[in-house]
């Protein structure tokens, strides 16, 4: 999946707003009665393996973080990712915090 952003990210909350933004071959049904999308994308420093996701929940706070960290690698290709996570619909006036780490 792809999507315009560049260093940053969206929380898409309904399947009109993902078929409007969101382009690449994979365009599944998302069950946004349930779900958020967040998405957004990361320019990185060097190539990179692999991506980690952590949600964390602080109910007391009514504040999610979405901690995302990169495996890099060593080669001088420095992509533009995307990267992606269905989370738990998203309640009332809730914020979320997406934290990038490179590893």
């Amino acid at each position: 999946m792809d999507i315009d952003l560049s260093n940053e990210f969206k929380v898409i909350t309904n399947q009109s707003d993902f078929d409007q933004q969101v382009s690449g071959d994979c365009q599944p049904e998302i069950d946004f009665e349930t779900y958020d999308l967040v998405i957004g994308k990361a320019e990185l420093p060097s190539g990179n393996d692999s991506i980690d996701y952590q949600y964390i929940d602080n109910c007391k706070a009514n504040t999610f973080v979405l901690k995302i960290t990169f495996i890099q690698n060593e080669t001088f290709i420095a992509p533009n990712l995307t990267y992606h996570q269905l989370v738990p619909k998203l309640r009332g006036n809730a914020l979320i915090d997406v934290q990038i780490v490179l590893d």
